[in-house]
């Protein structure tokens, strides 16, 4: 899945400032909580819809950001409703800069002085950077809100995150039992279930994901299975949200299918390798059916992962390369996390010479596209195959690279157990 990220930030010291920016623009939406300076709003609507509106109504200081991981990324600062800086960077055919409506001064006014200098280089990167300098930009101005957050992200979110001042309501006064207004995941489980029954498929997807949400976030129990090898750890709430990027206009039997990828992925999670199996195994035979390779790939990887949970090596294998075939027609990232599952399928085999030479180029890809979790994962399964080959100054090598990349994983855990803790009162 591609990243497609649009946010609004708003200079303030109160979320409050946010949501009655939001309520005076009509959408219903998320304000996250200041940081560093700015109030983080993600209006629910589809993109670049808000902007005309946030505008109109905009009190003050407004940045509008959008990172779209296949074309480029943009922003704009706003004062009131004039636009007053713009920036675009595209590379979908050729490398393109446009900083004409640019002025670095006023930019750096959001900028820590010592740190200024930066501004010029991240706003024009050479061709190895490109895609990954919007990171530098938004640490330079103090943004913390903004991966992986858009209008078509939000199902469910404001039940997961405590920072979130607002979706669609006031908050709920001081004596209201928060935790009590939304149900739990195996309540949503079962209504989503009985909606699939009732071929009711957009409904049944939307508890699906919602019920996946409470999952990980509630239980504390709960055993990641095959699917968290699909996508990084803090975006696993949202991985089935890939399953309806063709949106409202695509064919009813592709919801049917996009549903079916949906309760796979939740049951995947649960550890329901069995029912994970079976709703994959339709999702894919809808796909095929409605020609729609990309989901298609989708599809047979996570058949290869539950194979692979269940000790089928062969179909695992065949499962997973046969994904990444059709994957790299056109989605650099899901091939590439077919061809790691491959190496996870030879070295369960014992081959490690042949897991050892595609961890290798899983890494390398890792480490170009700067994610996260994927260096994690791969830096430890690098050294852990060194170690099976007898070769322990090689692995300790690789896990010393992880370490900090361990850390720093570890902090987040502990903050999510604190968010949890939160959550439940």
């Amino acid at each position: 899945m591609s990243e497609f990220s649009e946010s609004f930030h708003l200079r303030a010291e109160k979320a409050q400032q946010g949501i009655d920016l939001l309520k005076a623009a009509g959408f219903k939406g998320v304000v996250f909580k200041p940081e560093n300076g700015w109030v983080t709003i993600i209006p629910q609507t589809t993109p670049l819809e808000a902007v005309r509106a946030m505008t109109s109504h905009n009190p003050g200081t407004l940045l509008h950001y959008v990172f779209g991981e296949d074309h480029g990324w943009a922003f704009s600062v706003y004062e009131k409703s004039e636009s007053v800086i713009h920036y675009e960077c595209t590379w979908d055919s050729k490398l393109t800069i446009d900083d004409s409506q640019v002025d670095l001064e006023a930019l750096g006014a959001f900028v820590d002085p010592s740190r200024r200098s930066e501004l010029n280089s991240v706003l024009h990167p050479s061709p190895e950077d490109v895609r990954s300098v919007h990171h530098i930009f938004t640490d330079l101005i103090g943004l913390k809100h903004y991966e992986w957050l858009s209008g078509g992200y939000l199902d469910g979110i404001d039940q997961v995150q405590p920072s979130i001042a607002y979706n669609d309501a006031d908050p709920a006064g001081e004596d209201e039992d928060q935790e009590g207004d939304f149900p739990t995941w195996q309540e949503l489980w079962a209504e989503a279930d009985d909606l699939l029954a009732a071929e009711r498929h957009e409904e049944a997807f939307k508890l699906y994901h919602q019920s996946v949400v409470q999952l990980h976030y509630f239980r504390d129990d709960v055993r990641l299975g095959t699917g968290g090898l699909i996508f990084e750890r803090d975006f696993l709430a949202r991985a089935i949200t890939f399953a309806t990027q063709r949106g409202a206009m695509c064919p009813a039997a592709d919801k049917a299918g996009s549903c079916a990828l949906a309760q796979g992925i939740l049951r995947d999670y649960a550890n329901d390798l069995d029912g994970a199996l079976q709703a994959y195994t339709t999702a894919l035979a809808v796909y095929r059916s409605t020609g729609n390779r990309g989901f298609e790939g989708r599809a047979l990887y996570n058949l290869g992962l539950i194979h692979l949970a269940q000790g089928r090596h062969a179909e695992a294998r065949e499962h997973c390369q046969g994904a990444r075939e059709i994957l790299r027609e056109g989605d650099r990232i899901m091939e590439y996390t077919a061809l790691n599952a491959v190496g996870a399928i030879y070295e369960a085999q014992k081959q490690y010479e042949d897991a050892l030479e595609i961890y290798h180029e899983v890494l390398a890809v890792w480490l170009e596209k700067d994610q996260f979790m994927g260096k994690l994962i791969l830096l430890n399964n690098v050294g852990r195959v060194y170690e099976a080959l007898g070769q322990e100054a090689e692995g300790h090598e690789y896990y010393r690279q992880a370490m900090p990349l361990q850390r720093e994983w570890e902090a987040q855990e502990e903050s999510l157990r604190k968010a949890r803790e939160g959550l439940r009162g």
